[in-house]
């Protein structure tokens, strides 16, 4: 079961933009129902000057989530944005829970400039960004540990690249584990602290049961069962012929 909208345009200076979004409610080949949404939009400029954003959301019956998120920018050709800011750039961030109290969030960023602050237009490029990760619960974490984060900063102009990464390891006991080091030699730590444990939100704040409401209409269609798997239609109760996406479509989840 699908919905879907599209809608675009374009004015008389020849920007044009366009949004769409899409939700199905289907069960994967294991049987488990879930829903499926994801949605964009865009905008550009004949100057060049454009924006993008986009997301994805899954949730399953058995408890489970996944989130994704995209978002790029650039300014019009040749713009000399203000110092501390950036000709292009792009963010993405990430939330999965496995159903079972674990988690895993993430983000990427990245930006550059066309000429370093300064105002010269002779400048060198220069591009910066930042990672992070973090794993809680048993199902993302090994060696007893209740969870792990760890990240990255990085800078780079002219041919020169500087960065920093650290980490930390979090144990049911405890004990926090910290560490870290900047390619340069400035920074480095490495040390054992007393800690609380960890804390993480075991499951999403809208999960299954909050995404089936927001969808009334969408739930009031039930869902057809699935037999057979061969090629043609499945057949339905009744050995009726009943209409399935074609089976590069299914959704299968890990």
């Amino acid at each position: 079961l699908t919905r879907f909208a599209v809608k675009s345009g374009r004015d008389s200076k020849g920007q044009a933009w366009q949004e769409s979004w899409k939700e199905i409610y289907q069960h994967d080949v294991n049987g488990t129902p879930f829903i499926h949404r994801e949605a964009s939009k865009w905008s550009h400029t004949p100057a060049g000057q454009c924006w993008s954003e986009g997301w994805t959301e899954d949730y399953r019956s058995d408890g489970s989530v996944d989130r994704y998120c995209e978002k790029t920018g650039s300014l019009e050709d040749h713009a000399s944005p203000d110092d501390g800011h950036a000709n292009r750039w792009t963010e993405k961030w990430g939330e999965k829970w496995d159903g079972g109290g674990s988690c895993i969030k993430w983000t990427d960023t990245w930006a550059s400039r066309d000429h370093a602050e300064g105002g010269l237009q002779d400048a060198p490029g220069r591009s910066w960004g930042e990672k992070w990760e973090e794993k809680w619960g048993v199902a993302y974490n090994e060696d007893g540990r209740a969870g792990a984060r760890q990240g990255i900063t990085w800078d780079e102009m002219g041919g020169g690249h500087v960065n920093k990464t650290w980490g930390e390891e979090h144990y049911p006991d405890g004990r926090l584990h910290k560490y870290g080091n900047s390619s340069d030699g400035s920074q480095h730590w490495d040390e054992w602290q007393d800690g609380d444990g960890g804390w993480w939100e075991v499951m999403p704040s809208f999960g299954w049961h909050e995404a089936i409401g927001h969808s009334p209409k969408l739930m009031e269609v039930p869902l057809q069962p699935r037999k057979g798997g061969g090629a043609g239609a499945a057949k339905g109760r009744g050995n009726v012929s009943i209409i399935t996406p074609h089976r590069g479509s299914r959704r299968r989840v890990e």
